[in-house]
């Protein structure tokens, strides 16, 4: 392959040269979603940030070189079009804030997909899709811009815009690559499906940690390590059955009540498998990991495939369990999430472990290794150790997971329980970790984990996992439950900049600059006000709580079979991932427009699926109700909308005054305001 048949192009270069790419009709449709979209825009931002002189690669693009002429060439796009085509959305959005991009038309276009096309050039030329526009173009991608959007007007002043976009165009590199001609196209697909995998940078974390233990420890390490790693599975059941027993305890739950000394519970740990003698150099069915510093300079790879690994076999209390849950992280991400707690642990308050995975082996450097002697090196590999399988165990007791053998793969907070008794020797099963306010606990957790899909920001799990750390050894719920709305309701002051000692009055007007501002309302204040609905209705008897949720009792404002429905709705009601910010009356009136002083106001808005947003396009209030309703049921998506449907007029316009305050957007808007500044009362 010539150095012609691989090219390092700037963004500006790949929209602005000679050339147009074509998606094969074999290719999978548009497929990411909100967390890929941040992702991407928040990494090139960081770069930007950091180094604003610095190239930043994005990634590759892998062509087949169709045909070519004196004026353009034409590509088939192999591998890469999810990013280009996010490039590309990226582009539209910036372009809709007025952003100079000096690119006339986009040179992706769709095989067969004209939808894909259509909603493409809909989205660079005429921006955001309103009304029935939206009916004809494709949801992932509008709501790829939406995000964009959202990011861009929440995160960015008009300056950082045009810096962001002049960062893209010239230091944003992505690599492209012409496979050789005649190259049998299925063929190759085949190799790159079945390629070796390349180690990933927690192996290497694993290995330059393992090099600073003595050589009878590191099997221990391993088996630490490679438990944690198993995000999907409880982890007693990744150690050996004896191992776990020592562990664990019979019951499962013995790990916390360990002593141990300086080097915290690796010692313990190495204690209790010493103890049994169930690790040994020479078992055939427990091997070592051996790293030598001499192997690893110059080839780190060779050194990690070399090195032979722990062999856990099956048993049968295992394989009740296999493949049943799913963790809201990867194994990276924990990682930076188990140093979080090992540097708070190191008193080090001054620094802050960064949870983007892409710094992970730059994070442990510097927090574990750089600049230490050999043995204080080793000591703290062996309290990190430690750390990692103790932050594991509260994972796994404390933090929601999917049950993927559950019908609608339900979030849960579940903890494994074994009954003792000869007959059920092993029969091992998961419950709720607590018996008492165990749907609250995951109503909380899934409002987080829904409001911030991208990994690297789950701040408010660090601050999760921070709490169970430092408890005693007995969690108590109602305690855990008040330490997580707390963090909400102090997420919610940080992004309204609310100072809660200022009187409430004060706290509303900041609020109102905050959610009054259309499609850029960040996801979580839809979340948390569904979160705080959701808690109201579930208080008891809903006519206490109508007024305070729907501003008025009076029968004649309301529409009565919806509102007799909303204690149901609360009961059915799970938080799911919705991006798309709905505007209840549209934005484009065939007939009568609304006030602009209301149209944006966070009482008009509501967060839904961009499937959702897109069937709903321009149609007046009375229709969405009657599609959501006929569509949903009982089954909401959202609990603030559900309210929205409870006004028999939603907007008034040409009443006397005193009739314009009982329109529902006057009636909801200030109920919504109250709730989200309420106290929450457990």
């Amino acid at each position: 392959m010539s150095n012609n048949d691989v090219q390092a192009l700037t963004i500006e270069e790949l929209f602005f040269g000679n050339a147009i790419y074509t998606i094969p009709s074999y290719q999978r449709n548009y497929a990411w979603g909100q967390a890929q979209v941040e992702q991407l825009i928040n990494d090139i931002d960081d770069q930007r940030k950091e180094d604003e002189n610095k190239n930043y690669y994005v990634g590759s693009l892998v062509v087949d070189r169709r045909q070519a002429n004196t004026e353009i060439t034409e590509y088939e796009t192999i591998d890469g079009q999810q990013r280009h085509t996010t490039l590309c959305i990226i582009l539209a959005a910036l372009k809709h804030l007025n952003v100079e991009v000096a690119i006339k038309t986009l040179n992706l276009s769709f095989e067969c997909r004209e939808s894909s096309k259509r909603t493409l050039l809909s989205l660079f030329v005429h921006g955001e899709p309103k009304g029935k526009t939206l009916q004809n173009l494709e949801p992932s991608m509008v709501n790829a811009f939406n995000v964009a959007l959202k990011i861009f007007k929440s995160k960015f002043n008009a300056n950082e815009l045009i810096e962001f976009k002049k960062f893209l165009f010239e230091k944003v590199i992505i690599v492209r690559t012409c496979v050789p001609k005649d190259t049998d196209l299925n063929h190759y697909f085949e190799i790159m499906n079945n390629r070796g995998e390349q180690l990933e940078k927690h192996e290497v974390v694993k290995a330059r940690l393992m090099n600073h233990l003595p050589e009878n420890e590191q099997p221990v390490f391993a088996q630490i390590w490679d438990a944690c790693s198993d995000m999907g599975h409880y982890i007693p059941f990744r150690f050996d059955s004896k191992v776990r027993t020592k562990i664990f305890g019979d019951d499962l739950k013995q790990l916390l009540t360990l002593s141990y000394g300086g080097n915290g519970l690796f010692n313990a740990v190495l204690d209790k498998v010493n103890s049994e003698q169930a690790l040994s150099k020479n078992s055939d069915t427990l091997q070592a990991s051996i790293y030598q510093e001499s192997q690893s300079k110059g080839n780190l790879f060779n050194l990690y495939s070399e090195a032979k690994f722990y062999e856990r076999k099956k048993d049968d209390e295992q394989t009740q369990l296999d493949d049943r849950f799913r963790s809201i992280i990867n194994f990276p991400n924990f990682l930076l999430h188990a140093l979080t707690l090992f540097v708070d642990a190191d008193e080090l308050i001054e620094q802050k472990v960064s949870l983007d995975d892409k710094k992970l082996i730059k994070e442990f450097d510097t927090y574990i290794l750089e600049g230490l002697a050999e043995d204080k090196c080793a000591q703290k590999v062996r309290r990190f150790a430690g750390v990692l399988l103790k932050t594991r165990y509260l994972f796994d007791c404390y933090i929601i997971k999917r049950d993927l053998s559950s019908p609608e793969k339900n979030w849960g907070v579940r903890t494994l329980v074994r009954k003792t008794s000869e007959k059920a020797k092993h029969n091992v099963s998961t419950v709720n970790t607590f018996i008492e306010n165990s749907e609250k606990l995951v109503m909380l957790q899934s409002m987080f984990n829904v409001s911030y899909p991208g990994n690297s920001y789950k701040h408010w799990l660090a601050n999760t996992l921070r709490y169970l750390f430092n408890q005693e050894q007995t969690i108590d719920v109602k305690n855990f439950i008040v330490q997580l709305e707390t963090s909400a309701f102090n997420q919610l002051c940080s992004i309204g900049k609310i100072d809660t000692k200022s009187s409430i009055q004060s706290q509303k007007e900041l609020l109102k600059q905050t959610i009054n501002c259309g499609t850029s309302v960040q996801n979580y204040i839809f979340n948390y006000l569904d979160y705080k609905i959701w808690l109201e209705l579930n208080r008891g008897d809903f006519d206490k709580v109508k007024f305070s949720l729907l501003g008025t009792d009076d029968e004649i404002l309301l529409d009565t079979p919806v509102v007799n429905s909303i204690k149901k709705v609360a009961t059915e009601f799970k938080f799911t991932n919705r991006s798309s910010v709905e505007h209840h009356y549209p934005q484009t009136s065939k007939t009568e427009a609304m006030d602009n002083k209301l149209i944006d106001t966070f009482a008009n808005l509501c967060l839904v699926s961009s499937s959702t947003n897109s069937s709903l396009g321009n149609d007046y209030p009375e229709g969405k109700k009657k599609t959501v309703l006929a569509k949903q049921g009982d089954k909401a998506e959202s609990l603030k909308q559900r309210l929205m449907f409870s006004y028999k007029d939603w907007y008034l316009s040409n009443e006397t005054a005193l009739t314009e305050q009982a329109s529902g957007i006057k009636l909801h808007g200030d109920a919504m305001l109250e709730l989200l500044l309420l106290p929450v009362i457990t």
